[in-house]
């Protein structure tokens, strides 16, 4: 790891050694009462996927609705730095009967992941757009054929003035 191991100011010199958490076995986390060390634990070594995913799920299922959506969000996120477990989690949630539940609405991860995916379905249909022009193409056909508005479609077309 390549993670600074001092702090030095005018009046204060101190060290410590940074250690790789994915190394530290995820027992103690897990099973403290603390929702968010259990949360925490995706990050640490885990010897038994299915015992881990248990106790998570059991006592993220014991938490009212709200907080439930806020530490699944926080897991969700933490998940993204270890994807192999994600994997394994994600196969879990499919084969057990309680299942990552998130308001999709507010969550900021799926709206940012929505928003990109319609970007990229909007850039696809331009280009779907400007190949049908080139052919020649009614305006019309286009339109209902991409959704593309008429606005947007007359924007493609070369050396229309406006």
């Amino acid at each position: 790891m390549k993670i600074k191991n001092e702090i030095v100011t005018q009046n204060l010199c101190y060290t410590y050694e940074a250690r790789d958490i994915s190394n530290f076995n995820c027992s103690e986390l897990i099973d403290s009462e603390n929702i968010a060390d259990n949360i925490i634990a995706i990050l640490c070594r885990i010897k038994d996927i299915d015992a881990f995913y248990q106790k998570l799920m059991q006592k993220l299922g014991k938490l009212e609705s709200k907080k439930r959506e806020d530490y699944l969000r926080k897991l969700f996120y933490l998940m993204r730095l270890r994807p192999n477990i994600a994997k394994i989690l994600k196969q879990k949630e499919k084969e057990s009967n309680m299942p990552f539940i998130l308001d999709r609405e507010i969550d900021p991860l799926y709206r940012e992941g929505l928003e990109k995916g319609l970007e990229k379905v909007k850039e696809a249909k331009i280009v779907i757009a400007k190949a049908l022009l080139k052919q020649n193409i009614d305006t019309e056909v286009i339109i209902k054929s991409t959704g593309l508005s008429k606005e947007e479609i007359e924007k493609l077309i070369p050396n229309q003035t406006n």
